[in-house]
């Protein structure tokens, strides 16, 4: 009876696949010549749940070891035909969002996925899983986009925010393929300093040819917020996550914009912010799908157990949740604890038992 595919296996391929998009070339064969134990449901569901499957239909179908892909070609041509449609109603919606605010004087800043779909950092517009749109406004405007949009029929949606949450609820409507996040900060609380909404604005770049005032983040910021999206707000590095679709962004920012980024004042800022594992974590990751980042200095002991971690946790996932499950809690705490407001709000929660059965199930599910 064949062995099958183990998940680190299937991680090798994916990022292979990632790989030969940002250095251009076909997926190297050796990746694949394991036929007794090679699964491409195995690579597929896994690429699923790092959310790149996109990516590596559009690598594979676009010119994958002919002897692995001929069964499998159908499905994946079939994926990549899906998220290039799905893609470009986004970037349609984009556009269409852009032609209101503009309406009241305002030009949105796309950020993350959506700036990279605008500005065409992508090869092949299907290779980027959207989860929603992210626009950053001044702060003194939020009021009026909301406004302006709820007239057109784009409101808010959900119930709970954060109190001190870098962006609104999120607003939809009839017909948009996904919904809309205004922030009025870049970076979560109490990371907020960390890359201001001031300085994004004041570096923005403004795209032509779309017909409506729309603008993304300069290189510099897509590539700081690219950084501090995954490893400040979602804590990458600390949990062991792989963000293989940031990572991916990020090696293609790198190729496209590489000539202008000052890699020593992007690594200082990080370091100087005690950031430095961090940094660290991310561009040794990237690395791994061909993005050209200097290290610039060697990678210290810490860094290079949280990177080694990291990668036990793609083969065994039941880690990974319970370091997530053990860990959250007390970035949460720590979070509370940042704020005053938030340090009162917390002491009122505390004798609040559905607070706390809440909280409790988040580390004993």
């Amino acid at each position: 009876m064949p062995r099958a595919m183990s998940r680190v296996a299937a991680f090798h391929v994916l990022c292979e696949c990632l790989s030969s998009i940002t250095l251009d070339r076909r997926p190297r064969e050796s990746f694949f010549e394991d036929s007794e134990s090679f699964s491409w449901a195995t690579v597929i569901n896994l690429a699923h749940e790092y959310r790149v499957s996109s990516a590596v239909a559009c690598a594979m179908a676009a010119g994958g070891p002919e002897s692995t892909t001929r069964a499998s070609i159908p499905f994946l041509t079939g994926l990549a035909g899906h998220y290039r449609r799905r893609n470009e109603e986004i970037r349609s919606e984009a556009i269409k969002v852009a032609a209101i605010l503009n309406d009241i004087e305002v030009t949105p800043i796309f950020m993350k996925g959506g700036a990279h779909l605008l500005a065409g950092l992508y090869p092949d517009i299907a290779m980027r899983q959207m989860s929603d749109l992210d626009i950053l406004v001044p702060a003194m405007r939020i009021n009026d986009c909301l406004a302006k949009l709820a007239n057109h029929g784009i409101t808010q949606v959900g119930t709970y925010l954060h109190p001190l949450s870098h962006h609104c609820r999120p607003v939809s409507g009839r017909g948009l393929p996904v919904s809309v996040e205004l922030h009025h900060k870049v970076v979560a609380h109490p990371n907020g300093e960390f890359l201001t909404s001031d300085e994004v604005i004041a570096s923005a770049v403004e795209l032509e040819n779309y017909g409506v005032r729309i603008a993304v983040p300069s290189p510099t910021c897509a590539v700081i917020h690219n950084i501090a999206h995954a490893q400040l707000n979602n804590h990458d590095h600390l949990y062991g996550w792989i963000d293989l679709k940031s990572l991916l962004d990020l090696a293609l920012l790198s190729r496209a914009h590489g000539d202008k980024l000052d890699w020593n004042e992007i690594r200082k800022r990080f370091v100087y912010s005690g950031w430095g594992h961090a940094w660290g974590f991310h561009v040794q990751w990237s690395h791994r799908v061909g993005a050209r980042v200097p290290s610039l200095k060697p990678a210290s002991a810490f860094t290079r157990l949280l990177y080694r971690r990291a990668f036990y946790h793609v083969g065994a996932p039941k880690m990974l949740s319970l370091n997530v499950r053990l860990l959250r809690p007390w970035i949460l705490l720590r979070r509370e604890m940042s704020d005053s407001v938030l340090r009162r709000r917390l002491a009122r929660n505390l004798v609040n038992a559905r607070w706390w059965k809440r909280h409790l199930r988040m580390v004993f599910r």
